[in-house]
């Protein structure tokens, strides 16, 4: 098989896996060993490298590879196979995580002396030595972890072995918001675009997870390539801006990341914070310079998908004809849908607030474990049936069954609610249409976020303005 010296390692190691008849067991461990010669160690090739930085040995015809499981590569001439076997019994390869989990460095470098190999999984939590080091410690045990780490390190572990769940030391330290030994693993050699079992880097995980944006920007400034993809076509900006995660916005943007790339369904990183939302990253998007007329798949702009806030996907004024079960369209159905002169829409199935439908609310919804339609004629401090209740039992003197003023404006909405809140039909959601009750006025208050469609539609390109970088984020280890 002939490889292009141009190309990763990883791709190369992949392309092998793809070829083999068979699967292999914890195959994301296996790599491309480059054989001792001329004088030089054998080594495996580390996955982030370009093939071609390997210097082939002249005069030997065409240079190979090995594809082989990694393992420890001993420097010294002469290695006792059958004492270093018995060295790694259960016995010891579990202490030997104990010593680490306790930072015990003395007694981790002492086995790693005696020719342990650190490149295994422990068989119950699934994590490597190394992998176990990169996420321990508070701030006050993580130098000894530091200390750890470079001890496995010089013992012969890979850095770019891989736990059982896919991860290698350097996405663990970013999944867990620790700058200091993510920094040592760089430092020891290690890449910041280190490939988990689904392909994601560590500056993905370290997007997705959020908090102290510190590990963002130290990968980042390590070179870390932007632009990576999940299965859906999901890159650090549009993960940034679904949670909200505005300065790992900032950062990703003043390294260059690229505002227009699209997901599998076309939709941009301003989309996606449009979708959700996410005002503070809608606005830091549209000050660097994002275009708001980029469409999606579905031909819709920014300021579109703010409006299709339902699960049907629909923009509240363009709902479909047959969005409820009645085939109605929530603005045109009838006001005499149930005996009690209520819009389907203005009576939810969860409008009380033990979520019950009112005409199925069961036996025991109030405290003295009475039925709404059996509850005795003393039920309120007025000693009123709720069905004899008498005229003024709110402000505007109307009967919570006979509540008036309801009247249409605009599209459909209902401007005065009166009483509506008192017998359980205040929440209005089957159609995502109408966000509150109690506060509606002269027009319906429409699922979305309107301050945000607004910000987005009436932006300009002139308002672009200048990108100054954030100030460093805490570490004084930068």
């Amino acid at each position: 098989m002939r490889f292009n010296p141009d190309g990763s390692v990883w791709a190369a190691t992949q392309r092998v896996l793809c070829s083999l008849s068979r699967g292999l067991e914890d195959a994301l461990n296996y790599g491309l060993f480059q054989p001792a010669s001329g004088g030089r160690d054998g080594k495996f090739l580390d996955e982030e490298r370009v093939l071609r930085e390997y210097p082939q040995p002249v005069g030997q015809g065409v240079p190979s590879l090995e594809f082989r499981f990694k393992s420890r590569v001993y420097r010294q001439p002469h290695v006792d196979e059958k004492v270093i076997s018995k060295l790694h019994t259960k016995a010891n390869l579990r202490k030997f995580l104990e010593l680490i989990q306790n930072q015990q460095v003395d007694k981790v470098s002492r086995l790693l002396e005696r020719g342990l190999d650190p490149n295994y999984q422990d068989p119950h939590s699934g994590e490597t030595p190394l992998t176990l080091a990169a996420h321990l410690g508070d701030v006050t045990e993580v130098m000894k972890v530091t200390e750890v780490m470079k001890v496995l390190k010089n013992g012969g572990a890979h850095l770019d072995f891989r736990a059982r769940d896919g991860l290698t030391a350097v996405h663990k330290a970013a999944r867990a918001r620790q700058p200091l030994p993510l920094e040592t693993l760089l430092e020891l050699g290690a890449s910041p675009d280190y490939k988990d079992g689904h392909g994601l880097t560590p500056l993905y995980h370290s997007v997705v997870g959020g908090g102290d944006p510190g590990c963002c920007e130290l990968l980042l400034l390590h070179r870390a390539a932007t632009g990576c993809r999940d299965e859906n076509g999901w890159a650090e900006l549009h993960q940034a801006c679904r949670h909200g995660h505005v300065q790992h916005l900032e950062h990703l943007l003043f390294y260059g990341a690229d505002m227009s790339a699209q997901n599998a369904s076309g939709n941009t990183a301003l989309h996606i914070s449009a979708l959700y939302n996410q005002d503070n990253c809608t606005r830091v998007l549209l000050a660097r310079g994002a275009r708001k007329e980029e469409k999606n798949y579905n031909s819709q702009n920014p300021f579109q998908v703010n409006n299709t806030t339902n699960y049907h996907s629909q923009n509240p004024f363009q709902v479909n004809n047959t969005t409820n079960y009645h085939s109605q369209n929530p603005f045109q159905v009838n006001n005499t849908t149930n005996y009690n002169s209520q819009n389907p829409f203005q009576v939810n199935n969860t409008t009380n607030y033990h979520s019950q439908n009112p005409f199925q609310v069961n036996n025991t919804t109030n405290y003295h474990s009475q039925n709404p339609f059996q509850v005795n004629n003393t039920t309120n401090y007025k000693s009123q049936n709720p069905f004899q209740v008498n005229n003024t039992t709110n402000y505007k003197s109307q009967n919570p069954f006979q509540v008036g003023a309801l009247r249409e404006v605009g599209v459909g909405a209902l401007s005065e609610v009166g009483a509506l809140r008192e017998v359980g039909v205040g929440a209005l959601s089957d159609v995502g249409a109408l966000r509150e009750v109690g506060a509606l006025s002269e027009v319906a208050i429409i699922a979305g976020n309107f301050e945000l469609a607004e910000l987005v539609k009436n932006h300009k390109e002139t308002d672009v303005g200048e990108y100054l970088p954030l100030p460093r984020a805490t570490p004084g280890f930068l």
